[in-house]
């Protein structure tokens, strides 16, 4: 994989055959499709101005993007101006929530204190961070794509913020802000 961040887009290099390969092992309907098909499928994907296109052995993926750089900080916007920004630490306790609550599924820890003690981490803390795992999903694909409101932040959460409801969690976070879903 080769990386360019241009002044006007993102460009990524990705080889043909290796996310063939993955792509094709992310669904029993992929299975069966060509190679061909798959691409079509990736590229139907794709928001307003991005591109996929084969050239070579290789998939080139183009994402416009607008990057400034003020006071050592850099932001990356779309086209529209909307600003991305990924809040790393909110991210890495998402994905933990979800390891720990597939751990807890999967009978590879007994219990939230078997999970705080083979983490090293106070039993709280686990508890608190479990819960992320059951943030709605056009939440926590906002949170990937850096697209989350400014009112959902991890500290907030962990202080157990969060509705049980999707529906609920939608409005209180999604109301100030438009455009995450």
């Amino acid at each position: 994989m080769r990386l360019y961040v241009r002044a006007n887009d993102i460009v990524v290099h990705l080889k043909q055959i290796e996310m063939i390969a993955i792509w094709r092992s992310a669904g029993p309907e992929a299975r069966s499709q060509t190679d061909r098909q798959i691409l079509n499928g990736q590229q139907e994907l794709l928001e307003s101005g991005e591109t996929l296109v084969v050239e070579n052995d290789y998939l080139i993926l183009s994402l416009p993007v607008r990057a400034r750089f003020r006071g050592g900080a850099a932001t990356v916007s779309d086209p529209a101006g909307k600003t991305r920004r990924a809040d790393l630490p909110l991210i890495k306790a998402l994905a933990r929530a979800h390891q720990w609550r597939k751990m807890l599924l999967s009978g590879e820890a007994a219990s939230i204190d078997a999970l705080a003690q083979r983490f090293n981490l106070d039993r709280g803390h686990v508890g608190l961070t479990l819960n992320l795992a059951s943030l709605s999903p056009t939440l926590a694909r906002a949170v990937i794509r850096g697209e989350q409101p400014p009112g959902l932040s991890l500290n907030r959460l962990l202080r157990g913020e969060i509705p049980l409801s999707w529906r609920d969690q939608e409005a209180a976070f999604l109301s100030s802000s438009a455009g995450c879903k």
